[in-house]
């Protein structure tokens, strides 16, 4: 609407809310987003399995010169075209459902194999996909496999599962070694409270002013002065000063 802002809340980062949206904007809105992924979807199907008609019949060599100079086309994004078309043949509707994005990230020919199952086990199920779950998974799928084949360039023959554990060996050796540690500065602290103690009480014990007494100390490089600052102002506390 001219000259009228936007809700503030459109500003904002974050995910988009409907909430922010008076009833009749949102109704718009959402009908708007419906038909735009219906025409993503069809246009992403459309064109992956005209590509793959035209791939069928032009001379070794010439599709890739075809993509970029008829079609204005980036040879990458019409492999995304035509390995979705390709893999969503004879999956269940719900699959071709998911955004583009998702599909091209399935369809790929590095998509783990156990996602991509897990997937389609789903959608034959009627369960509901989430787009960022799936992404999620590839993900973490993805980075799985890239550790498993560094660790067989160090060590040829580990398997996934000696992985696993020689991972979860090591979060034990590691969780362990932090627990010694935090005890052993904890005993160490004690340690220096303790050592340090004597010359607070002696300090508080003397005659004056004992604030500007501390003051005069603590001025000095003293290596554990802050252990000592604690214990002074401690005792000036019980001494009400």
């Amino acid at each position: 609407m001219s000259g009228q802002s936007a809700p503030a809340a459109l500003s904002d980062p974050g995910a988009f809310s409907y909430a922010v949206l008076d009833p009749d904007a949102e109704a718009i809105a959402r009908d708007a987003a419906e038909i735009i992924h219906g025409v993503q979807k069809a246009f992403t199907l459309e064109v992956g399995r005209q590509l793959l008609r035209a791939k069928d019949i032009l001379p070794h060599g010439a599709f890739e010169r075809w993509v970029q100079d008829v079609l204005d086309m980036k040879p990458r994004t019409a492999r995304n075209h035509m390995n979705a078309a390709r893999w969503l043949h004879g999956k269940p509707a719900t699959v071709a459902d998911l955004p583009p994005t998702v599909l091209y990230a399935l369809s790929a020919p590095s998509a783990p194999a156990e996602v991509v199952q897990l997937v389609v086990d789903a959608a034959a199920a009627g369960e509901p996909l989430n787009a960022g779950a799936i992404e999620m998974q590839i993900h973490t799928a993805k980075h799985a496999d890239a550790e498993l084949k560094a660790a067989q360039r160090r060590t040829p023959g580990i398997t996934r599962e000696k992985l696993a554990a020689n991972k979860v060996k090591g979060d034990q050796k590691w969780k362990a070694q932090q627990e010694r540690e935090t005890e052993e500065r904890a005993r160490a602290e004690r340690e220096t409270e303790e050592r340090m103690r004597p010359l607070a009480a002696a300090i508080l014990a003397c005659p004056g002013d004992v604030a500007t007494m501390l003051e005069a100390v603590l001025s000095h490089h003293w290596t554990d002065r802050e252990v000592l600052r604690a214990l002074l102002e401690a005792g000036l506390r019980e001494k009400g000063q």
